[in-house]
């Protein structure tokens, strides 16, 4: 079993009047947990009606949240148009930025991952996590790196080992050069369209998007994919292994309401 830390936000997700579990840390600690994944988040919490349900569905799925730190409210995220660019979507940190200094990290701690995947994270925090691990981030800028360019910061991106993004994020994540500070890989998806890895190397490898009769909500369909596409790289899987596995995880996703594999919750 790998343990896998997710560092970034839990939210609560407003989609057509009704809420969701949302966040990409949150929501891909959750998916990991289904997959059999020791799963840690670390973000903050709330313990209000919101945060309680959160927390509690982090609890009975198993994933550890002993890096967590509380608030006294989550962000929330209103998805207006689920199939819209994710800058469309009106973000509100209802003032828990502030509580990222008390999330403690030590070294011993992050080296026990087998992999650190920095989702839509406040830099802020992914830079707390750079500092003191290895090279095994899995960075996902978020929409908001078109809106905010400080977003993408050189010290995360010297520790990454895979940058995922979507085809609107794309211009920004190579404005930084990343391939210049060690990067692997650059995957972009695109929708309908698919997607390319792009290596170091100057190579690139196009792949089809998931086969499905009917998209209903495409949130989080991104973060299912990289998950699938990391877990199978941290298992020494090949490229063309993690397209199918990330692809295998979106076509979850993108069948029902709200990033989760599972409609259960």
């Amino acid at each position: 079993m790998y343990k896998i830390a997710f560092a970034g936000y839990a939210t609560v997700d407003v989609i057509a009047n009704q809420l969701y579990l949302g966040g990409a840390a949150g929501i891909m600690a959750l998916n990991a947990a289904l997959l059999g994944v020791q799963a840690s988040l670390i973000a903050i919490l709330s313990r209000d009606t919101y945060g309680k349900w959160y927390e509690s569905t982090l609890r009975r799925s198993g994933v550890d949240i002993t890096h967590c730190v509380f608030a006294p409210h989550l962000p929330t995220c209103i998805i207006q148009n689920p199939h819209g660019k994710g800058s469309s979507r009106i973000w509100r940190d209802n003032g828990t930025h502030r509580y990222i200094k008390n999330i403690t990290l030590m070294i011993e701690t992050l080296s026990t991952f087998d992999g650190i995947f920095v989702v839509n994270s406040h830099p802020d925090l992914g830079e707390k996590i750079a500092e003191k691990s290895n090279d095994n981030l899995f960075y996902i800028h978020g929409h908001q790196v078109v809106h905010k360019r400080h977003y993408v910061r050189d010290k995360i991106l010297s520790k990454s080992t895979i940058i995922f993004g979507n085809q609107e994020e794309s211009p920004f994540i190579f404005e930084k050069k990343p391939f210049n500070f060690g990067v692997k890989m650059v995957v972009i998806t695109k929708g309908e369209k698919g997607g390319i890895v792009f290596f170091k190397n100057r190579k690139t490898t196009s792949f089809q998007a998931p086969k499905i009769a009917a998209i209903v909500d495409s949130t989080g369909a991104g973060d299912a994919f990289a998950l699938g596409f990391g877990l199978s790289f941290i298992a020494g899987r090949t490229v063309t292994g993690a397209i199918k596995e990330g692809k295998k995880l979106s076509r979850k996703v993108i069948g029902h309401k709200g990033g989760l594999i599972s409609s259960n919750f």
